[in-house]
Parts: structure tokens; sequence; C-alpha cells
């Protein structure tokens, strides 16, 4: 068997990094601890790209360029979406008792042996960024049904509306041209639209406001632009409303924003679409524990309760548990030390839960199993997490409001 060559050595010898580059390395690896290719990438040495390529030559694997439309789909979901996001890895093709798999790292040998199990077959590997990887996990797994409403009879612009919020869009409309007005809604990847029944303008009137129709009265032609609510049972949601007025039509659309009533301390939250399309696919997984920690704690824990809406959907049902009982803002529940209240939280099947509390004296385990979607609170990132919780993700929240960056990884071991 050809003996593996260190990865150094691979870059040193294709002139990518110098003998002064290794010891550099040598000494952030001594402080910071990690892998020689997470050191070059962090000291700006090389490109991930060039560690991918390298990290291919090493393991003597292909390096490929998957693409979503040529993935065997029954291939894809011999594993569930959770685990090849964990992993970042995705079964691409079978050929009789052999999957090929595409990773951004080798992985390791519990890892295949857990592979072997799960598909029956054996693995053969096949390397590709990271970047490509989780936008293939994306296109693969993200294939609930799409509800085209162009297919459907005209819709209640209540009906519509509710079709819009149930599906996460991020902005909805009104084109209105002749007496005629079509309804329309966008998410991530696609655009539904249908004709609106008759009654669509009192609708409109009684569930934004103030009315779309008086701000467009006042103005003959142009673009005007406003804060408007959108008033839904129990809850009034904060929007960003938009106005084209034309001859002949106009077009209407709005934004959902999330604002938290202290303002200056989270700002408008926002999450990116490929992180929401990650939490429902860990949510559908039905294990996540996901622990938030950020580089502002006041900032993560005021986020902290939003989170479940923000990633799944204003109807998730979430609740969230802290010492205090007080919230402000989200359902809130004050934690009880005797296990029996987590008991009592699980038989009511939660879609999320999130948790807000110190680290001894609760039933933090429990409570973490108690909704197949779970956050809680890092104080000390840094610190060992205790193996009982069995936390499974980091969530951290980098930034400042109103600017956050997201970054959601697997923890293993």
């Amino acid at each position: 068997m050809t003996e593996r060559r260190p990865l150094g050595t691979i870059l040193l010898e294709s002139g990518h990094i110098s003998p002064d580059d290794v010891e550099r390395v040598l000494e952030y690896q001594r402080t910071h601890g990690g892998f020689f290719g997470q050191a070059l990438v962090a000291l700006n040495l090389v490109r991930r790209e060039e560690i991918d390529w390298a990290l291919a030559s090493q393991f003597d694997l292909p390096y490929i360029f998957p693409n979503a439309d040529a993935v065997d789909r029954d291939a894809a979901r011999l594993v569930p979406a959770d685990w090849a996001l964990a992993h970042m890895a995705v079964p691409i093709v079978r050929a009789g008792k052999t999957v090929t798999v595409v990773v951004a790292d080798p992985l390791t040998d519990d890892v295949l042996d857990d592979l072997r199990t799960r598909t029956g077959c054996s693995i053969e590997m096949a390397l590709a960024s990271a970047a490509r990887i989780r936008e293939l996990i994306h296109a693969v797994y993200d294939a609930e049904p799409e509800h085209r409403l162009e297919e459907e009879p005209p819709v209640a612009f209540e009906e519509l509306l509710a079709h819009a919020l149930e599906n996460g869009a991020r902005r909805f409309g009104i084109s209105m041209r002749a007496g005629t007005a079509l309804g329309w809604w966008r998410t991530r990847t696609d655009t539904h639209r249908a004709t609106l029944t008759d009654g669509w303008e009192r609708a409109l009137t009684e569930c934004i406001q103030p009315s779309p129709l008086g701000r467009m009265a006042d103005v003959k032609a142009g673009h005007i632009e406003w804060e408007a609510t959108l008033k839904r049972p129990g809850a009034d949601l904060p929007i960003a409303a938009q106005a084209l007025v034309g001859v002949g039509g106009a077009e209407l659309m709005f934004r959902p924003l999330r604002h938290v009533a202290d303002g200056p301390l989270v700002g408008h939250v926002v999450l990116p679409p490929a992180l929401i399309m990650e939490l429902r696919l860990l949510w559908r997984g039905g294990s996540a524990r996901i622990g938030v920690a950020a580089e502002q704690i006041d900032a993560a824990r005021a986020v902290l309760p939003l989170l479940p809406g923000l990633g799944l959907g204003d109807d998730v049902r979430a609740v969230h548990i802290n010492a205090a009982g007080d919230n402000g803002s989200e359902y809130t529940l004050r934690a009880d030390p005797d296990p029996a209240f987590a008991e009592a939280v699980s038989a009511y099947e939660f879609d999320a839960i999130t948790i807000d509390l110190p680290p001894s004296g609760y039933p933090i385990r429990e409570l973490l199993h108690a909704a197949p979607l779970s956050f809680m609170l890092l104080e000390e990132p840094g610190d060992v997490l205790p193996a009982e919780w069995g936390i499974n993700w980091l969530l951290m929240i980098l930034g400042r409001p109103g600017s956050y960056a997201w970054d959601l990884h697997a923890l293993h071991g």
C-alpha cells in the first residue's frame, strides 16, 4: 500500500507554501489547535480550494464539481439531510453494491462504518468544496412538493397571504391592471401567483394598516415606501411596504420584518435563506440540539427566543424557557429544577424549544430532548459541553446588531 504523504509535503512540493509558512502554521496550531489545513486558511497562506486539491492528492481521490441535476436522488436519500449536513457528505450515485459519496473532507473510519451500515454498500469517496456540497444538500433535500398557485383557481387575498406566510415568503404583493388583481409571493427559489377573487381590496385594507390603497391614492404616479403592520390573529407582524404607481396599473410589494422591543440591542433580525433551509432540514430530522453563542452575549440572549420563528415560520409552536419566566416578546416559561417540569413540557410536543438557563441546577438534557429542534444559550462557547446534554450543533452569531453573520456547524466527538 502506498504511504500517504502529509498535506504539508504536498503543498511544499507543489510550491503553494514555503518552509517558513510551515513554521508559522505549527506555531498557530500550538496556540489555537485545529488541523494543518485549517491553520493554513486561517493565516491566509492558501485558499480553501488549494487545500481541497491537496487533500484529493493526499488521499488519492478524484476532485469533482458535482451538479445537483445529475445526482441520483434515491442514492442521496440513503442518508437523512441532518447527517449530510453534519458530515458535509452526500451520496451521489449507486452502482450495484457501491455508493459514491462526495465529501468536503475524507470521512473518518467510524463515519465510514456508519455509512456502510446505513447504505448496505461499499463506499467510494470523491472530494468537492464545502461550499459546493452545501449547495448540493440544499438542492437535493429541499424536495417538498411545490404548490404553484398559478395552477389553482382564483383565490381570496387572505388565502394567498396564508400561503405566503406558511411557506416563509421573502416578499409578496399584488399586480393591479385594468380592474384585475394578480397576487404573488416569492420564496428563495420560486415565484407563485394567482388571480385574486372579488373583495381583495377590502381584505387588503383590513389585513394591512395603514391601508396600502389609501397610501397609493395620495400619489398620482411614482414610487413610495412606508412601514406597515400586517394584522394577524394573536400577533401583528411588521412589514416594509412599497408601491409603484403608473398609468393603467400599479404594483404593491411587502416584505416581512422582525423587530424586538429593545431595537438597539437586536436590530432587524433576518436569517440567511441557506440557514433557514438548514434549520428546517434539521427540524425534519427530529434530533437537532443546537448550542447558541455570540460575540455579544446580551444580543444572543435577545435573539435566542426568536430563532424558531425566524427559521421555521410564524406558525411554529415554540416555547422559551428561562429562570425568570419573563421575556417580553415570545411565549416564555419559568424553569423548575424538578425533572418533572421537563417531562411536562415534552408532553406538549412543541416544534422547538429555546433555553436560557445556568448549566447546573436544571434538567438541561431533558429539556433539550423535549422537542425535535432545541436551542441552548452558551455563555462560554469555548468550554467543554457536558456530554450528557447531547448538543450536536453550534450556531455562532457573529458581528453586531443590524449586521449579523451566522455560522452553523456540526459538533463531533
